[in-house]
């Protein structure tokens, strides 16, 4: 059984898994948030941003691509995320999948720079992504996607193990003026397994454009290492009984290398301070306002000297 767990910046929303056999059965995150338009000018995109945000917050090596290396009117054959090469298939009948450069109000427009990727192709599929080694996590912008009624945003990702798992992007599709030149942000991390493809698709035949695709190998350690939804004294525990030093690794507990560099050391209990929330508080703050945090690194420290 599916165990996704879903943030919402906007709508109260379920991320739909498809019905591609053979079925993926892990666990996953994904973060969506829209702004609409009033088709005279690009909506502040309040929403949208607020759910890349928590994406890249949740992610580690993210790379991004945002077209502005090709030239307008192209099908780039392969797409750049730092070192990472991803083959853009864009067989498709009844319309392009180009680089396009219009910045339309009440239509598509980049997000960044002055170029997007727009497809204009017919239902179901847009394009396909292959990545040069398996990601764990996409997350891109789409704009002007809900103005025909029932056209619904559709993601395949194809799992290493050979699971295909499928999004249904809860864009608003009302057809109506609101829907023209919307902007949404929507992005995926799995908890433990990889991707090498994605495929792009939509229900219906229309015009979207996609920028800023973003990209990850790996979702971002928690320092809630008990588990229990906060960043506390037992987790500094575990994270002591974890301590290598540098470049002593590996630790009896992987999960206390934070910054994943094969090692639990001065860096990790950096991360895990900068983390800290305090008992029964939720793990999401960025940095500690407590005495009892400052306290917990303070006692590291002088553990460490000793």
């Amino acid at each position: 059984m599916n165990n996704p767990k879903t943030q919402f910046c906007l709508l109260a929303i379920i991320a739909t898994v498809g019905s591609t056999p053979p079925a993926y059965s892990g666990s996953f995150t994904t973060y969506f948030g829209e702004d609409l338009s009033d088709n005279t000018q690009q909506p502040a995109r309040i929403n949208s941003d607020a759910a890349r945000d928590s994406f890249m917050n949740a992610i580690n090596f993210g790379a991004t691509e945002d077209f502005e290396s090709y030239l307008f009117g192209t099908t780039p054959e392969m797409l750049m995320f730092d070192s990472v090469t991803a083959i853009l298939d864009a067989e498709a009948d009844g319309g392009p999948v180009q680089i396009d450069n219009m910045q339309l109000p009440g239509g598509h427009y980049a997000i960044s720079g002055n170029n997007h990727l727009f497809s204009n192709t017919v239902a179901p599929r847009d394009f396909e992504l292959t990545f040069s080694s398996p990601q764990a996590a996409i997350g891109f912008y789409v704009t002007d996607a809900g103005d025909i009624q029932s056209n619904s945003l559709v993601i395949t990702l194809s799992l290493v193990g050979g699971e295909q798992q499928q999004f249904t992007i809860p864009h608003s599709q009302t057809g109506s003026l609101q829907n023209y030149g919307s902007v949404a942000y929507w992005s995926v991390v799995f908890d433990t397994d990889l991707f090498s493809a994605v495929t792009f698709g939509r229900t219906a035949s229309d015009g979207v454009s996609y920028d800023d695709i973003t990209i990850a190998p790996e979702p971002r350690r928690s320092a809630d290492l008990d588990d229990d939804g906060d960043v506390d004294d037992a987790d500094f525990g575990i994270a002591f009984a974890a301590f290598t030093g540098p470049e002593n690794g590996p630790s009896s507990n992987p999960l206390a290398d934070l910054d994943r560099d094969g090692d639990v050391d001065d860096a990790d209990f950096g991360l895990a301070f900068a983390a800290f929330t305090g008992p029964n508080i939720t793990a999401h703050v960025p940095e500690p306002t407590s005495l009892p945090a400052f306290g917990l690194y303070g006692l590291y420290l002088t553990r460490r000297r000793r």
